[in-house]
């Protein structure tokens, strides 16, 4: 498999985001967000209208029990302290909220095509997906 590298302007605008069914709030949490090896240096709530609502950086920075609440509605972006290649993956530590699923997509921002999509996130643990295209 070909080594792509991402364009490192386009990749520090990963976009996460959380789809919640019913309504209902969801959880985002770091575990030590996107690998051990590249961590994220930034991760800011976002509206509707992708405008910053609040910055949760503390929030999600560590798996500590500390949580970032997330409307359906909403959207978390994150950046990254250096660009992710075709073989990383992205790992995060989540929960959706009174067992309702949530679905979280990755995006490269300014991209309305998701670049991967983690499975169904319900109960509290690591999910991980790998960047392969």
């Amino acid at each position: 498999m070909e080594n792509k590298k991402f364009d490192k302007k386009l990749l520090l605008g990963l976009l996460i985001i959380l789809v919640v069914g019913f309504g209902v709030m969801g959880y985002l949490k770091k575990e030590t967000l996107f690998s051990p090896d590249i961590l994220i240096s930034e991760a800011f709530e976002l509206d509707e209208a992708d405008q910053v609502v609040r910055d949760i950086y503390d929030l999600v920075r560590a798996q500590d029990d500390v949580w970032a609440t997330i409307a359906p509605e909403r959207s978390v972006k994150v950046v990254f302290e250096q660009a992710l290649t075709s073989d990383d993956d992205i790992t995060i530590y989540a929960r959706g909220a009174s067992g309702t699923p949530a679905q979280v997509k990755v995006y490269v921002e300014g991209s309305d095509r998701p670049v991967a999509v983690f499975p169904p996130v319900a109960r509290e643990q690591s999910y991980k997906i790998f960047l392969t295209e």
